[in-house]
């Protein structure tokens, strides 16, 4: 795992310091101090190697909130199952204060989405198929891009304009009836620092999910027929 610019990384298989514990409250941070509470009941509980979730929302710690307002990061999220219960969308990290970062599938279209304040979003139709058993990652430079990558492919990227500027705290799961899911949440990493699109495809080889299927073939040209407009 890319380590430079590392802030937090939760990771369900190792989800203490000292390796599983299917009984854990708390979620420790592989990285430095940025522990999440969590709860143990019929909705939430550790599996061997997730932590399942639906109706429940789990708050990261300041400093984490501090890192996606910053003028660059990147997350990283590596979700198993996911089942959309929510009437309009699964938004599965959001900022609560104000909703200007929220990581979602919008069920009108299935699109997989990413909010940032203002800015224009990176949007990617079979959302639902493109999230499950994968690994997203968002990477945001103020006055740069904003690229959304699924399984270490770059599919989409927009130029970002402003900061986030979200309002804390900044959660995963969700207890909104319009916005819940039931996700097994695999792990999640954030940076300070945007990452390289090979850093991004290092991460993604490492939790076992890059596929390099979708990548165009780039000996190949697109154009248009004129007369026949194929």
């Amino acid at each position: 795992v890319v380590t430079d610019g590392l802030v937090a990384w939760y990771d369900a298989e190792n989800n203490t310091a000292d390796g599983h514990d299917a009984d854990a409250l708390v979620w420790e941070d592989l990285a430095g101090e940025n522990d999440v509470a969590v709860t143990k009941n019929e909705n939430s509980y550790f599996t061997a190697d997730a932590f399942l979730t639906q109706n429940e929302e789990f708050n990261f710690p300041q400093e984490v909130l501090d890192t996606v307002n910053g003028t660059e990061f990147t997350v990283e999220l590596e979700v198993g199952k996911v089942d959309i219960l929510g009437t309009s969308f699964a938004t599965l990290i959001n900022s609560k204060g104000n909703d200007n970062f929220a990581l979602f599938i919008r069920k009108t279209g299935d699109f997989l989405e990413f909010k940032s304040s203002q800015n224009a979003r990176p949007k990617l139709e079979n959302g639902e198929s493109l999230l499950e058993k994968s690994t997203i990652a968002i990477t945001f430079k103020t006055n740069g891009l904003c690229v959304l990558y699924v399984d270490g492919i770059a599919l989409s990227e927009l130029d970002v304009k402003e900061t986030c500027n979200a309002s804390g705290p900044l959660f995963f799961g969700h207890t909104s009836s319009e916005k819940n899911h039931k996700t097994e949440y695999k792990s999640m990493r954030f940076y300070d620092r945007a990452l390289s699109e090979s850093e991004i495809q290092g991460n993604a080889k490492y939790n076992g999910t890059f596929n390099d299927n979708y990548v165009p073939d780039k000996s190949l040209v697109e154009f248009t027929q004129p007369s026949t407009k194929i």
